[in-house]
């Protein structure tokens, strides 16, 4: 079996309970592909979720090989009569006003058992190889950076298991991301089970978290207390930019630079030295002083999750890893389960520029090209190709379009190759190209000037009207869509353009700031 192979387990909500917002689903689909290396082959796909209503749509974006969505069971029957005194994880608690607010033993349990659900369905899985990414729906969406950043490097000896390092990793292991060898990661196929054992005292959990004293966690002083919190963290971060900032403004050799830099680096070394944690460093008095924990902060999958490999024996051949630590290319990823689209180029066809587009890291089913063709020189240009009005170029195409490969086909309209192959970020654009095949929406620009209404179907989309949103240099939608949208414009495109400002007409756009293509190249 080649080293790159891997199988990804996703597992959790899809979307969250009394909630409609599906763009941390999305992201965490385009995080997934970015932080995948480009070498790494997918090969098998294994879900679990918590939304049957989503069935479709997970299954449409990444094609699973075992899958598995069912409704959430209320699971009060499994703990109430286990977890003596009633109010165990209440005592010391001013829930309404903490961070622990919305942390309860059902959704503790939920998470574990759809992560368990889902490492079952390995089994159901051939070639039962190589190593398993174990991860969430919304991977990169919620926790701190060092949290939730998949860091996966197909280098790496593939014997250990993989998590996050972060700041709190004496309290638990991060949770968001787990690698392992195949035979390591079916061991989770009972983590509900343990957490359900731990949670009711049938394991030493709550007394060693509680009680005698954590293992392998030392107590900490007021500056990393601080520095560990979240708006410590926040804080320590801004101020190590600015720091290293101030370096490379100040790479000359003259001599206030080197006074600046002389100045600088001794705070800039203190703020990068690395937390002292008892699971990575040298701490011989860690004995004496025990570390324990109030009770509700038991209901925390990080320190189960931290219990559960200590009780597999696993600590061992568990590694934690840094994403600063390595060079992660994130426009190098992987990508799962592309969409092929279809590209509407405003050129003329040239043999040079298709073969550019042969190096698109994205499928394309189909590419038309409006302009004349070309020999190579403008000269040559055919003139006879196509020699009728804009409008009627473009409606032929999208018939064409249609006909062939259907009306809700996702198509890409923009003025050349060279801007297509320009894209800054091939993750984002594959996956709208993927949502409008799921979602069909008729018109959304693409030109960066979107400012409105946000969106909450996909991120850094939004409702706009207005100051050139609408536009025929850069548009992603359907055949259908756009198809009917310039049925009754006029035959040059232009004055349809300037109604549409006028009007105020709302359009799918995407946000201000994210230029998906350089914006010289959609003049």
């Amino acid at each position: 079996m080649p080293d790159n192979e891997i199988t990804l387990v996703l597992s959790g909500h899809v979307c969250r309970s009394q909630s409609t917002d599906m763009r941390p689903f999305w992201s965490g689909y385009i995080e997934l592909q970015r932080k995948l290396p480009a070498d790494c082959k997918i090969k098998h796909i294994a879900t679990h979720s918590w939304n049957p209503e989503l069935a479709d749509l997970v299954n449409f974006v990444y094609a699973p090989a075992a899958v598995l969505h069912e409704r959430q069971p209320v699971m009060y029957a499994e703990f109430m009569h286990k977890i003596v005194p009633p109010d165990r994880f209440e005592k010391g608690l001013d829930r309404l006003n903490s961070t622990w607010k919305n942390v309860s033993i059902q959704s503790v349990l939920g998470n574990a058992r759809s992560r368990a659900k889902a490492v079952q369905l390995l089994n159901a899985l051939s070639g039962a190889t190589g190593q398993v990414l174990i991860t969430r729906w919304d991977l990169g969406q919620t926790g701190s950076s060092q949290v939730n950043r998949l860091v996966f490097d197909s280098a790496l000896p593939h014997d250990y298991i993989y998590m996050s390092h972060f700041s709190e990793v004496d309290e638990g292991y991060a949770d968001m991301w787990i690698t392992a060898p195949w035979r390591d990661a079916l061991l989770f196929a009972e983590f509900d089970r343990f957490v359900l054992d731990s949670l009711s005292g049938a394991n030493p959990y709550l007394e060693q978290f509680c009680e005698k004293g954590w293992p392998l966690a030392r107590i900490k002083t007021q500056y990393e207390n601080a520095i560990t919190h979240p708006i410590g963290q926040r804080v320590h971060s801004k101020l190590l930019k600015i720091l290293r900032a101030i370096q490379v403004r100040t790479k000359a050799n003259s001599l206030p630079n080197r006074l600046v830099r002389r100045a600088v680096r001794p705070l800039q070394r203190f703020m990068e030295r690395p937390m002292l944690s008892a699971e990575v460093s040298c701490t011989p008095d860690l004995m004496n002083k025990r570390r324990v924990f109030p009770p509700y902060m038991a209901l925390n999958i990080h320190a189960l999750l931290k219990f559960f490999i200590l009780g597999k024996n696993l600590r061992e051949k568990t590694r934690f890893l840094s994403h600063d630590d390595f060079i992660i290319d994130e426009h190098l990823g992987c990508f799962i389960n592309p969409q092929p689209l279809v590209l509407l180029v405003l050129e003329g066809e040239s043999a040079e520029r298709l073969s550019v587009l042969e190096r698109s890291p994205l499928p394309i089913a189909k590419v038309v090209f409006l302009g004349p063709y070309q020999q190579g020189k403008p000269e040559e240009a055919d003139v006879s190709a196509r020699p009728y009005a804009p409008r009627d170029r473009i409606l032929d195409a999208l018939e064409e379009i249609k006909e062939c490969l259907g009306e809700t086909s996702p198509v890409l309209v923009l003025p050349s190759v060279e801007c297509y192959m320009a894209c800054t970020d091939w993750f984002y654009l594959g996956a709208l190209i993927k949502y409008i095949a799921w979602r069909n929406p008729d018109y959304i620009s693409l030109n960066g000037k979107g400012s409105g209404k946000v969106y909450a179907d996909f991120p850094d989309l939004c409702m706009a009207r207005g100051g050139g949103v609408f536009n025929l240099k850069a548009v992603a939608g359907t055949a259908k869509g756009i198809h009917s949208i310039l049925t009754h414009a006029d035959v040059a495109l232009v004055d349809v353009c300037a109604w549409a400002d006028k009007m105020a007409l709302d359009f799918l756009a995407v946000s201000n700031g994210r230029m998906l293509f350089p914006e010289g190249g959609l003049a």
